[in-house]
């Protein structure tokens, strides 16, 4: 027996499709106002503005040889701590001798106790703070430069993925190796990396390189060798010799030298004992010689260059200092104005009631020379996104449409955005976000938040 609806069954599918019809609702305008809200936080970057360190990128062969001579000259004076030592290498592809090829691949095999009993006649030596520095004064001009390469003066920051640190000297939208979506983030480099080629003459290797004896040389054969053969006539040419050293850009200090020498080693060999047979060979092979200088200078650096508070919030810096005492030396700390920000002996911040700026200062004192370190404070409620009220507009030529962006939070402290136009001959748009049509064309029109560099667009299209 078939049974009888009721009304209230009726009542009951009509609410329950009801439900599921808003229920759709609901989510198709959440997904599209969700998506707007993604599109519209396409990353963030602050303008590209040149920074510039102590020194100036040096132009000419001469400009080069300065800024060596002055930077070492600064090292000799003030005596950082300093690691030296001599770095020998063989170039196995360059092994050219006579013979069976089990014989090459012998001397393949042992080139590197070749290169470690020729380092062991030269061992490393370590300086401390303010002791003489055991390195040879460069002895370089202008004209023993044949050329030059200034690898981080044409720019003096970098591009850095805030996801995965990835690098690049241009700003790219989004991470090619972590495939995050966001802009790169702008970061100062930190070093300026200077190399040079330098004429291959006696006067400037002799200069610049301590002569290598005979005996030396000789010792690159080893113990193993002399078993088996006696040495004859051994003939060095110089090949090639370069020059490379870092300066750290905010301060000057040299951080590192490198002398690098090429040379062709040519020998005659007379094997003895079992080898007998083999009579005699002649070997060659390239070896390179590097002499290595790392300074390390006496330093304050803290954990934050800049930093954001929001009001009555707390945080902290701390300071890492670079120094030889056993017992760090004691920090003080400063700022600037203690209505913004106040800190105390332990670098912990406590930010006022009011949004405003103040620099932090942290110093200490090492032989007799104070070394100091800031950080940058703001105290505000920042910017986290910003939302343009239209992502498309189609106009027609000559007329005009209002666009506002908004941020997020609602009570950032800087409210601020300023607005652009790819290409103003299409349509033009004025600093309250107003937008006039030029002629027919696509341009994205876009606006910059002052806080935070947020950016969001807008496609314009002229009829």
């Amino acid at each position: 027996m078939e049974k009888t609806k009721t009304s209230n069954d009726v009542k009951s599918k009509i609410l329950t499709a009801v439900v599921v019809v808003f229920l759709c609702l609901v989510f198709v305008v959440g997904f599209i106002y969700g998506l707007n809200s993604v599109l519209a936080m396409e990353g963030s970057y602050p303008p590209e503005e040149d920074t510039h360190g102590v020194y100036d990128e040096p132009k000419t062969s001469d400009d080069v040889a300065a800024l060596l001579n002055k930077v070492f000259g600064d090292a000799l004076e003030n005596k950082p701590k300093a690691f030296v030592e001599d770095e020998f290498s063989i170039d196995g592809n360059s092994i050219v001798m006579n013979g069976s090829e089990e014989l090459k691949k012998t001397v393949l095999f042992a080139k590197d106790k070749f290169t470690s009993a020729l380092s062991e006649n030269t061992p490393a030596i370590e300086t401390d703070f303010s002791e003489n520095l055991p390195v040879k004064a460069p002895q370089i001009t202008g004209a023993d430069i044949e050329s030059f390469e200034c690898n981080y003066f044409a720019r003096d920051y970098i591009y850095q993925c805030d996801n995965c640190g990835k690098e690049s000297d241009e700003l790219i939208d989004g991470c090619p190796e972590c495939e995050s979506p966001n802009f790169y983030s702008q970061q100062g480099r930190s070093e300026y990396v200077i190399s040079a080629i330098l004429k291959c003459s006696d006067d400037v290797i002799n200069a610049n390189f301590a002569k290598r004896t005979d005996s030396e040389i000789r010792s690159l054969f080893g113990d193993e060798f002399d078993k088996a053969a006696d040495i004859g006539k051994i003939d060095v040419t110089n090949d090639n010799m370069e020059v490379y050293f870092r300066i750290n850009r905010n301060t000057g200090e040299l951080l590192y030298l490198e002398f690098k020498k090429d040379m062709t080693v040519k020998a005659d060999a007379v094997f003895k004992g079992n080898l007998a047979s083999l009579g005699k060979t002649d070997i060659e092979f390239k070896l390179t010689e590097k002499a290595k200088n790392s300074f390390t200078w006496p330093s304050l650096m803290l954990s934050d260059e800049s930093m954001i508070i929001e009001p009555k919030n707390t945080d902290n810096l701390t300071a890492t200092l670079t120094c030889s005492d056993p017992l760090k030396p004691v920090v003080t700390w400063k700022t600037s104005d203690e209505n913004v920000v106040t800190v105390d002996d332990e670098g912990y911040l406590k930010a006022g009631k009011d949004a405003g700026e103040a620099k932090i200062t942290a110093s200490f004192d090492f032989l007799g020379k104070t070394y100091t370190d800031t950080c940058d404070v703001s105290v505000r409620v920042p910017v986290e996104s910003m939302a343009i009220s239209k992502r498309h507009v189609k106009l027609d030529t000559g007329e005009t449409k209002q666009l506002d962006a908004k941020v997020s939070p609602k009570d950032a402290t800087v409210q601020t955005k300023k607005w652009y136009s790819d290409d103003e001959s299409i349509a033009v748009v004025d600093e309250n976000g107003v937008v006039t049509a030029v002629k027919s064309g696509v341009v994205t029109v876009y606006a910059l938040s002052d806080d935070g560099f947020y950016k969001s667009t807008c496609e314009v299209t002229v009829k």
